[in-house]
């Protein structure tokens, strides 16, 4: 049984910050890495402690890295839409939907 779900881009707004901290400080960037791991595993053992944002999207802070990520929680099972700095334009942060499985 899957224990979280991930929307395709999400790789790619991960990567995209990764990179980016990579860039300053290889340690920044593992760092970003390790803190990222720890909120989605706090986000599998506890989605609905964390706060809903609008609808039935919640937000989880990445700790020490101003950055949220986006989920809802169908049956305990979170589905991960996207990663934001804190400080962006919050109107883009719920636009995208889960896929199909089938595709």
């Amino acid at each position: 049984m899957a224990t979280e779900r991930y929307h395709p881009l999400f790789a790619i707004d991960l990567a995209n910050v990764c990179s980016h901290y990579d860039s300053i400080a290889s340690i920044l960037g593992n760092s970003f890495r390790t803190n990222v791991r720890s909120a989605i595993q706090h986000v599998v053992d506890r989605p609905d402690s964390f706060g809903r944002m609008v609808g039935d999207f919640r937000g989880a802070l990445v700790d020490h890295i101003p950055y949220v990520f986006v989920f809802t929680s169908d049956d305990d099972v979170p589905s991960i839409y996207d990663l934001h700095h804190a400080a962006s334009d919050r109107a883009d942060w719920f636009r995208r939907t889960m896929t199909s499985p089938s595709g």
